[in-house]
């Protein structure tokens, strides 16, 4: 999550995927890579709902509040005109 703080434009620019640094184990879960990082624990983002409460490796405790990802097609006024 970017917060910004001011009036003026801004541009973020980022690429990266934490799907290539995790491992799906015969089990069905995932296993984070050693050495790749790690989810960070914030106070900023977590007063945005943008962090986990500790730092963690693995991808499953990370993302264990939200619900499974799912396609859906892009709405009008998503974005900006």
């Amino acid at each position: 999550m970017i917060v910004g703080a001011g009036d003026g434009p801004c541009i973020v620019f980022g690429v990266g995927a934490r799907e290539h640094h995790t491992v799906r184990l015969p089990d069905g879960t995932l296993e984070g890579v050693a050495d790749w990082g790690a989810y960070t624990a914030d106070e900023t983002a977590l007063r945005h709902g943008a962090a986990v409460e500790e730092e963690t490796t693995d991808a499953e405790v990370a993302y264990a509040r939200f619900p499974e990802p799912e396609p859906t097609r892009y709405r009008d006024r998503w974005l900006p005109r």
